[in-house]
């Protein structure tokens, strides 16, 4: 999944599967770096974040519009 395209990322499981990898590793994305990466509109990559915070620990900071794993913490 390392170096993936969003011309490679053809599927929701795909997509859901780059962003949650990234995170799990300390990626911190806006709602547009996750629609860049997945190739999605801005909406299409909000309802991708907002669905998987519903499975794993995700919150969006308001000031910073930074998506962020809960698990983590600096």
């Amino acid at each position: 999944m390392v170096g993936a395209s969003s011309d490679e990322l053809d599927t929701a499981s795909e997509r859901a599967a780059a962003v949650s990898w990234r995170i799990a590793h300390g990626w911190e994305p806006t709602t547009r770096d996750v629609a860049t990466l997945t190739g999605l509109s801005m909406a299409g990559a909000w309802r991708l974040m907002m669905r998987l915070s519903r499975a794993i620990p995700l919150h969006l900071d308001t000031q910073t519009k930074r998506w962020h794993d809960f698990t983590r913490r600096n």
